[in-house]
């Protein structure tokens, strides 16, 4: 994990929880630059789309659009350089697998939402984050000039060509 201080986004919709979540973030040493609290998925979504956040804070269970449609979202967009984690007071097993297969870099179950807990977890999964980030550049760059290979180049192209269709 980098040196410079965080900025995190926390998508929550209770203000008892947002109280709770931010008092966390407070307590748990990360050194924190701000914190942006949003009430809605399609909020939370515009933010991420505007903002570079080291860490979003979401919880899966929001008005109109749920987490997982913004952790979705979220992952569909070119600047996803944000690591997702999921807040939730389900201890569904299946809710977590889908958490982790859509692309969550980790979740926090909320009665265990601890300073030394979120520390943890955010730290964890930044590095992860940063890990997989390395790791896709290797197989889909030159190392030698940095452009795309063939197999990434005619991806995006596709991604490109799909996004003309479609608006």
């Amino acid at each position: 994990m980098s040196n410079s201080p965080l900025k995190i986004l926390l998508v929550e919709d209770n203000p008892f929880d947002q109280q709770i979540s931010q008092q966390m973030i407070a307590l748990s040493e990360l050194e924190v630059d701000f914190v942006t609290v949003c009430t809605s998925a399609e909020e939370g979504l515009a933010e991420l789309t505007e903002q570079n956040y080291n860490c979003c804070l979401f919880d899966i269970s929001l008005p109109n659009n749920n987490g997982l449609w913004l952790l979705g979202e979220h992952l569909k967009s070119l600047a996803n350089s944000c690591t997702m984690i999921a807040l939730t007071d389900h201890r569904d097993p299946t809710l977590v697998a889908q958490l982790m297969q859509k692309g969550a870099h980790g979740y926090i179950p909320k009665n265990e939402l601890t300073p030394k807990n979120l520390r943890a977890k955010i730290i964890t999964a930044i590095d992860f984050h940063a890990l997989q980030r390395a790791l896709h550049e290797q197989a889909n760059r030159d190392s030698l000039t940095t452009l795309l290979n063939r197999n990434a180049f005619a991806k995006q192209l596709d991604r490109n060509l799909q996004r003309l269709v479609l608006s």
